[in-house]
Order: C-alpha cells, then sequence, then structure tokens
C-alpha cells in the first residue's frame, strides 16, 4: 500500500522532501503521530485546482491522475536534524529501562504492575481529555508557517487553551477517581493516591501544546532535548521518591515523568521569544479551540481506543492472576515497546 519515492539512474535528488504515497493516507498519518512521527501534506489540493490556474477553468477530472495523487501524497521527515531525533529516542529508551529496572529491584514485579497500570490510567485519561491537542496544534502552526503574527497568535491559543483544558481533564479525573479507583484498581491503591493522578493528567495537557509549538516550528533539537532532559530528570525525582518512601512514593514516580516534560517544555518554548504573549479573548479562544477539536478528535479516537483497549487488559490480568502477574506482563510489555520504539527512533 505505500509507494516509495522513484528516483531515475541519471538523477541525483537533493531530498528536499521525502514524498510516500498511501491509499490509507489518513491511517498512515495516524500511527506516524501515536509514534511521535511528524508529517505534512504537499500539497492536499493539486495545482490545476489551485486559486492561480481557475483562469484555465479546469475541473477535478481533466487532469485524473493528478487528482488521484492529491488524496494519496505524504511528506515524511528527512534531513541531518533526525539524528538528533534517533539519538534522542535511544537515550530515552535507555533512561526508561533503568527507570524501570530500579523500580523493580525496590517493589518487586506487583510495584512494576502497579506503575504500569497508573500510568496507562493517566495517559487514558490524558489523551481523552486533551482532544487530539498535540497533533492539531502541530498542523494549525506548520500551517501558519511562515506568517509569524499568526504563528504569535496560535502559540497564544495553545498556552492559554492547553491551561484551561488541563484544568477541566485533571477536575473532571479528581472528581470521577473513586470510579476510576474501584473500576481498575481495585484494592490496590487508596482513592485519596489516585486523585493525585489528576495532576498528572493536568500537567500532561499543558506539555501537549508545549510539543505542539516546538513540533509545528519544527525546533526538532529542542524536541529531543526536551525527550531525554525529562527522561532523565524524571528516572532521579522517581528513583528519590521510591529510596525514600518506599512503596508510598509509587504515585511520585508516576507523576515524575509529566513534570519533568511540562517544566522543561515550559523552559524551551519561553526560549522562543514570546515573553509578553497577551491573554486571548474569551471568544477567540472558543472559536479557535473548535477548529482544534474538529481536527483533534479524529486522531484523538484512534489512539484512544488502543490505550484504553490496554487499560482494560491490564486491569483484567491484575484481577484474574493477581499483582505479580500483572508485573510479568508490564515488563514483557516493556520490552516489546523497547524494540518496537527503538526501532521507530531509528527511522
Amino acid at each position: 500500500d505505500l509507494i516509495l519515492p522513484s528516483v531515475p539512474e541519471w538523477a541525483s535528488p537533493v531530498w528536499h522532501l521525502f514524498v510516500v504515497r498511501s491509499k490509507d493516507r489518513p491511517g498512515l498519518i495516524e500511527k506516524l503521530s501515536q509514534a511521535g512521527i511528524g508529517s505534512l501534506i504537499h500539497y492536499p489540493i493539486p495545482p490545476h485546482m489551485q486559486n492561480a490556474y481557475q483562469f484555465m477553468r479546469y475541473e477535478p477530472s481533466d487532469l485524473p491522475v493528478a487528482q488521484e495523487i492529491s488524496t494519496e501524497v505524504i511528506s515524511l521527515p528527512i534531513g541531518p536534524h533526525l539524528y538528533d531525533a534517533g539519538s534522542s529516542s535511544a537515550l530515552n529508551i535507555l533512561s526508561g529501562i533503568i527507570r524501570l529496572k530500579v523500580a523493580a529491584l525496590l517493589l518487586g514485579p506487583a510495584g512494576v504492575g502497579l506503575i504500569g497500570l497508573l500510568q496507562n490510567l493517566m495517559s487514558t485519561a490524558s489523551v481523552a481529555a486533551g482532544l487530539g491537542l498535540d497533533t492539531a496544534g502541530t498542523r494549525q502552526i506548520a500551517e501558519k508557517t511562515p506568517d509569524m503574527a499568526a504563528v504569535g497568535d496560535m502559540r497564544r491559543v495553545l498556552v492559554f487553551g492547553s491551561v484551561l483544558m488541563a484544568v477541566l481533564g485533571g477536575g473532571i479525573f479528581w472528581m470521577l477517581s473513586d470510579q476510576f479507583a474501584h473500576l481498575f484498581l481495585a484494592r490496590e491503591m487508596s482513592v485519596v493516591n489516585v486523585r493525585w493522578l489528576a495532576l498528572g493528567v493536568a500537567m500532561t495537557i499543558v506539555s501537549m501544546g508545549q510539543i505542539a509549538i516546538l513540533n509545528g516550528l519544527r525546533r526538532i533539537k529542542s524536541l529531543a532535548v526536551l525527550k531525554v532532559s525529562a527522561s532523565i530528570m524524571a528516572s532521579v525525582l522517581g528513583i528519590i521518591a521510591l529510596l525514600v518512601m518506599g512503596r508510598e512514593g509509587t504515585i511520585l514516580f508516576v507523576l515524575s515523568l509529566p513534570f519533568s516534560t511540562m517544566i522543561i517544555g515550559m523552559f524551551l518554548v519561553s526560549r522562543l521569544g514570546w515573553n509578553n504573549d497577551p491573554v486571548p479573548s474569551l471568544k477567540h479562544l472558543l472559536i479557535s479551540w473548535a477548529r482544534f477539536s474538529c481536527l483533534g478528535a479524529k486522531f484523538m479516537s484512534g489512539a484512544l481506543v488502543a490505550i484504553a483497549g490496554l487499560l482494560v487488559v491490564r486491569s483484567i490480568v491484575n484481577r484474574a492472576l493477581g499483582p505479580d502477574a500483572l508485573g510479568q506482563f508490564e515488563a514483557a510489555w516493556m520490552i516489546s515497546m523497547t524494540y518496537i520504539g527503538f526501532v521507530l527512533g531509528a527511522m
């Protein structure tokens, strides 16, 4: 289903773009987005249907090949900047392995299983409340480039809008924490502790806005720094929490990654040069957010099905086989996803 670029023997392209074709372009874009790989469309409107050629009175059927290709093309990342992205993926994976290994030594299989279950619950709530903010925001900013005034406006919408969504999403999670605890965690954690995951949901949504800004502006090196720095910072904070508090530090261990990502993301976004952003009007915020929601919900639905399905599986394993079996499941899942993540990162 994937058609790669074809290069004649006499040609030596500069690879300004790496354009592939797929019959299922929306599905491919969604899978790439879930793997953290950006993409663009050059161009969704074929030349003969663009405004510049309206005087020629073309119909879509006049150039059927161009019309068909315009529904299939997708540009993938290419360039020397990918070295930073690939290296950061490897370092991020290594940091994650060390972090989980230390947790396994301190808490045992049951503790590792509980960490995975809590992270899965927090991630599911974040994806649902975030409404595809990271993907939709990335596309909106990329479309506005190089109009920096429009980019600045979109950045303000993302920053302030993500904060409002974070408060709303975290608040809803806090109110429903009792139901979540009984539905997914059974007796493993008290409702009071589960409520603290609402902070993780809020911080994750704020980070979505920051990542969308960096990704939309193609700040690949900043994204690599964010990924590695947040992973290392979370590992240090999480391990300290477990060493000092033992099992009681599990919730802090889980919150360490969204906290680190949000703090470092704020620092990197603040360095872009917009230091005095005015607060957008509520009307402007709602109108812009309506566009985000329509676009982001499409990407969010696919990701939500996958991550919520995994949450259900973890909950079933925990109830049917016990915490130790859940820990073994978590270890197997971590190994599998580490391998897949490494391959995707290398790509």
